[in-house]
């Protein structure tokens, strides 16, 4: 799905940048399975194949180059063998990681002078790529941090959030916690493209009113038939 004449929103839970070659995928939550095992529950370790085949399947769909990361790379903390790992499995895919903006997760990674770190966020075309876990006045922006879903059948079936002048991207990983964007007043008016059987499909507006968005009925539930393919 296309939105802003520019972004192609893909069923792989991340952005991809036309003009630029670039795709932008937020909350990695690298380092999942080992927080899980310290807490002492008993769980495999990460299966990169699995893990990045949604990242395998956008390079090779789309004409893809580079990669911008918009938070939460890892867990916990910035782990060098986690990383070590990433970086030479998207080398060999083809991507070129241009860009990792600090989200809340990433403890100690801004101390990582080697690796291209952009704390204020980065510039892609006219749009500032940013976690979403802090206050910006950037003009245009893409987000990730929240992890926004809505619910389909009783699951929680990840979404984007579009608004005039901001995306909000899904969380990349599965182990991460989606917001039903119904209870959070943050996204009323913004319009919610969920991911659904493998295809982004345009749900509607978020109900509600937000300032310069679309107004709905705040009793209405227009993604609610919509998201019922078979």
């Amino acid at each position: 799905m296309r939105v802003f004449q520019e972004w192609i929103l893909t069923p792989w839970r991340l952005a991809i940048h036309e003009p630029t070659r670039t795709a932008v995928v937020a909350d990695m939550h690298l380092g999942y399975d080992l927080a899980r095992r310290q807490a002492g529950e008993a769980v495999p370790n990460i299966d990169w194949d699995g893990y990045l085949a949604p990242l395998h399947a956008a390079v090779s769909t789309h004409d893809i180059e580079s990669l911008v990361i918009a938070g939460d790379l890892f867990e916990k903390a910035f782990d060098p063998e986690l990383w070590r790992h990433l970086r030479k499995r998207l080398s060999g895919m083809g991507f070129s990681i241009v860009a990792i903006v600090p989200g809340n997760h990433d403890r100690g990674l801004c101390e990582q002078k080697k690796l291209p770190i952009y704390p204020d966020g980065f510039m892609l075309a006219k749009w500032t790529i940013l976690h979403g876990h802090g206050a910006s006045q950037a003009d245009k922006t893409v987000l990730g941090h929240w992890h926004p879903c809505v619910l389909r059948r009783g699951r929680k079936t990840p979404c984007y959030l579009v608004g005039p002048r901001r995306l909000v991207l899904p969380a990349y990983s599965h182990d991460a916690a989606g917001v039903n964007i119904w209870r959070h007043p943050e996204w009323r008016g913004m319009r919610c493209c969920a991911i659904v059987d493998g295809v982004v499909i345009d749900a509607g507006f978020v109900p509600g009113k937000s300032a310069g968005t679309h107004a709905t009925n705040k009793k209405s539930r227009p993604w609610e038939g919509r998201l019922q393919r078979s």
